[in-house]
C-alpha cells in the first residue's frame, strides 16, 4: 500500500475496500475484521506522510434499533448487531483516533440502503432486477425467490451517493459523521411490486418467500446534517434506480 501511494501521492482518497455482506460476516468473522479493521488502520497509518482529505465508508447497520422506528440521527446510540456492523463502528472509531491525535483530515459516512445499474445480486434490488429480467427471457412466467418482503429501508441511487461522497470528501467537517439517507422507508415488497410492474409481468408470475433471520423492520436515516453540511440531495427517484437496474440485467421496460 505504502509503494502504491508513493506513486499517486493522493490529495483524497474515499475508503471503500470492505467486506460488505452482514449475513456472511457470521462465517468469515475474523476475515472481515482483518480486511475492515486492520485494512483501514494501515491505510491510515500510511497515509499520514501524505495528508490527505480521507473519506471513510460507514454502515446504517452501526446504529441501534429505534424503537419506534423513527429516521436516525448522528447522534442516536451506536450498538454492533454482527461482525460487520462491529467493524464499521471500528472503522470510524479508528478515524477519530487519527483525527485527535494526527490532525487526519477524515470524514466518514453511516449510508443507508443504495442501489443501481448493475448491483451485485447479493442485494434485494440486484436480484429482484436480475429474477426479473431472467422470468422475461423465459417468456414471461416464472417464479421469484425473495426473503423479508415486509421490512422497510431508505434507498438511494447510487449515483446521488457519488456525489455526496465527493462533496463530504471535499467540504465535510473532519471528524465528523454523515448520513447519507433519503429521510423515507418503503418495503421491499413495493420494490418488488414496482419491478414486476416495470418488467410487465403482473398476474404472470408467482412469490416465492423463503424463511430469513429476523431483521430490521425499518431503517431510515435523517439526512439534515448532510444537506446543512454540504448542500447535497438526492435527486433521481426510485423508480429510476430500478428502470435502470432492471435494463443493466438485460431487461426491458
Amino acid at each position: 500500500m505504502d509503494d502504491a501511494l508513493a506513486e499517486v501521492i493522493p490529495e483524497g482518497v474515499v475508503h471503500l475496500a470492505a467486506r460488505a455482506d452482514p449475513g456472511s460476516s457470521w462465517r468469515h468473522a475474523s476475515e472481515t475484521y482483518c480486511i475492515n479493521i486492520l485494512g483501514t488502520s494501515v491505510l491510515l497509518e500510511v497515509l499520514r506522510r501524505y495528508a490527505p482529505r480521507v473519506l471513510l465508508v460507514g454502515s446504517a447497520l452501526q446504529y441501534a434499533r429505534p424503537g419506534d422506528g423513527s429516521p436516525l440521527s448522528e447522534e442516536d446510540p451506536l450498538a454492533a448487531e454482527s461482525p460487520y456492523s462491529l467493524s464499521k463502528i471500528t472503522q470510524e472509531q479508528i478515524g477519530q483516533l487519527h483525527v485527535a491525535r494526527h490532525g487526519a483530515r477524515a470524514v466518514w459516512t453511516r449510508s443507508f440502503n443504495h442501489t443501481g445499474p448493475g448491483q451485485s445480486t447479493k442485494y434485494a434490488v440486484g436480484s429482484f432486477a436480475a429474477q426479473a429480467a431472467a422470468i422475461q427471457r423465459a417468456g414471461g412466467k416464472g417464479t421469484f425467490k425473495v426473503g423479508n418482503l415486509g421490512a422497510r429501508r431508505d434507498f438511494l441511487d447510487v449515483r446521488d451517493v457519488v456525489k455526496a461522497y465527493r462533496l463530504l470528501l471535499e467540504s465535510g467537517k473532519a471528524g465528523q459523521a454523515y448520513n447519507v439517507s433519503s429521510g423515507s422507508a418503503v418495503s421491499l415488497g413495493s420494490v418488488l411490486d414496482s419491478l414486476v410492474k416495470l418488467a410487465g409481468l403482473e398476474g404472470s408470475v408467482e412469490i416465492q418467500q423463503a424463511p430469513r433471520p429476523a431483521n430490521r423492520d425499518i431503517l431510515v436515516g435523517n439526512p439534515t446534517k448532510i444537506r446543512d453540511a454540504v448542500g447535497w440531495e438526492p435527486e433521481i427517484p426510485l423508480s429510476k434506480s430500478l428502470t435502470d437496474t432492471l435494463i443493466s440485467y438485460g431487461g426491458s421496460v
